[in-house]
């Protein structure tokens, strides 16, 4: 696992309209993208035009150093 990420964001997880597994953190909400290699999860911004995105670990996340791009 990346030793610089801090886990230490909470989130909410939930599902979209379409049923797509989701996590909530702040206003923002990011889809499920793949598990990692050390069975953290990678998650990115649902809006397609978003580079932001946000790994977690357990039920603590790390954002990915980009911020959302959009209100």
């Amino acid at each position: 696992m990346d030793i610089d990420m801090t886990f230490n964001i909470r989130f909410l997880r939930t599902e979209t309209n379409k049923g797509t597994e989701a996590i909530v953190i702040e206003k923002f909400i990011y889809v499920f993208k793949r598990v990692n290699k050390y069975k953290s999860e990678y998650w990115r911004c649902q809006n397609k035009n978003c580079k932001a995105s946000v790994t977690t670990f357990d039920e603590l996340g790390s954002l990915n150093n980009v911020e959302n791009a959009h209100d």
